[in-house]
């Protein structure tokens, strides 16, 4: 019997998943297959790394990555699992309850008597029909109860500037932030990227593009490679090109 498990159509446009490499996505849906089968927790981490077909360190450096991100714990269990994941997914579990109704069905149907005793009489139905028409207009909608958001915290401009310096040394600096940068980097902060994790992941993707980094010999007359500055990087039509791929050959 095969097992299946959920895979939601916001893994092609989450920012988390998105601004890692492929190979690291891949990896994330390896694991999520792994879980699924009940083997994650048996595998040691030398069998883990042969089952991703990647080397130790590999194996090293991607539960780091995964860890930062809050895809797994330090014991390679996936978080918030049973959160995004059913028991009613299990194809197991969906025939033990078709059993079970249809067993139920068949105990209620003995149970039943052929003709059923009517024993309102004309009065008692009329006085309850007379009370639902009464009680029509008296049924007030549920109040509505607001749901607290959960108050974000302040974008860390400073810190992201420093990991842009950090990842893309050879990008132009920033040296100045202007309303319009930190406004541009606050609403990729609420909107895409919403931890430093995040940040450092989407440069790392723009440094092995060799096009954004300027090792590509310019065409069309530019006399200059092609660099891309963090106001390019932060402008979410550009970010949205880099994660999905637009760069790289």
């Amino acid at each position: 019997m095969m097992n299946w498990l959920r895979l939601y159509s916001e893994f092609a446009s989450d920012a988390k998943v998105q601004s890692m490499p492929e190979a690291m996505q891949r990896r994330l849906i390896m694991l999520f297959c792994f879980r699924c089968s009940n083997v994650l927790a048996t595998l040691h981490d030398d069998e883990l790394a042969f089952a991703l077909r990647i080397s130790e360190s590999d194996l090293a450096e991607t539960k780091a990555l995964f860890e930062r991100k809050g895809f797994i714990d330090s014991g390679w269990n996936i978080l918030k699992w049973d959160e995004r994941q059913y028991v009613s997914d299990s194809s197991t579990e969906r025939s033990r309850k078709h059993r079970e109704s249809k067993k139920e069905g068949m105990q209620r149907a003995c149970n039943v008597a052929e003709t059923p005793p009517d024993t309102d009489t004309d009065t008692e139905k009329a006085l309850s029909l007379s009370s639902e028409r009464d009680g029509e207009n008296d049924v007030s909608p549920p109040a509505v109860v607001g749901r607290k958001e959960r108050k974000k915290p302040e974008c860390p401009i400073q810190d992201i500037v420093a990991i842009y310096r950090e990842v893309l040394p050879g990008h132009p600096d920033v040296f100045k932030l202007s309303a319009k940068r930190k406004a541009r980097i606050t609403a990729r902060w609420r909107d895409d990227l919403s931890t430093l994790d995040d940040w450092r992941s989407y440069f790392l993707r723009v440094r092995e593009s060799n096009f954004l980094t300027g090792r590509v010999v310019p065409i069309n007359g530019h006399r200059k490679p092609f660099i891309a500055d963090l106001d390019w990087l932060v402008s979410e039509e550009n970010m949205i090109k880099v994660v999905e791929g637009k760069y790289f050959s």
